[in-house]
């Protein structure tokens, strides 16, 4: 018996980890309502975009420093992705449930 729970034991650490799943926060805003004449924007656009992290965010943060390991957003007419390198850095807040409030 006691072989036998060396061997299951030896086996299970030989098991991989399973490795966490990146987690993928989007955003979507409402559509503008007011800008500067003359404008490249229209009431139809807005911004949206994505960022991914490699955990998720933990609860009660206040402007906590991210580094998304990839991200994409656009206004209508300009889009920031990491190859731009003016995109210098992110920070959230969240709620006690770990949701970004801002």
């Amino acid at each position: 018996m006691r072989l036998r729970s060396l061997i299951l034991s030896a086996a299970l650490l030989a098991l991989p980890f399973p490795l966490m799943a990146d987690t993928i926060y989007t955003y979507t805003g409402d559509p503008f309502t007011g800008f500067s004449s003359p404008s490249p924007y229209t009431t139809s656009d807005f911004v949206s975009g994505s960022f991914t992290l490699s955990t998720p965010l933990a609860a009660n943060l206040s402007d906590y420093t991210i580094t998304p390991t990839s991200f994409d957003f656009s206004d209508g007419v300009n889009t920031a992705t990491p190859a731009d390198t003016w995109a210098l850095g992110f920070t959230v807040s969240t709620d006690a449930n770990g949701n970004i409030t801002q």
